[in-house]
């Protein structure tokens, strides 16, 4: 499975703690419904396949999954990071 995180991040170079704040609350408190019936996206057939081969792989039980648990996360976006010169 795949994921793009989408995201803009705060501006200006002094702020970078915070950019790299925001980045670890999304990191770790985003999660996807792995059920059909809770997924806005869930309408294609691929999702749907590898969304009850998961549900299989853990018993059944539908859950969620973490940003990082899947196999590629693609970050793009304003991340604000600059280099200075």
């Amino acid at each position: 499975m795949s994921s793009n995180a989408d995201i803009s991040l705060a501006a200006h170079q002094e702020h970078w703690e915070e950019r790299n704040s925001d980045y670890r609350a999304i990191r770790k408190s985003l999660r996807f419904s792995l059920n059909p019936d809770e997924s806005a996206s869930a309408s294609g057939e691929a999702l749907r396949d590898g969304a009850e081969l998961f549900s299989a792989a853990q018993g059944g039980k539908w859950g969620q999954i973490g940003l990082l648990e899947h196999d590629f996360v693609w970050w793009m976006g304003d991340l604000n990071y600059r280099i200075g010169t």
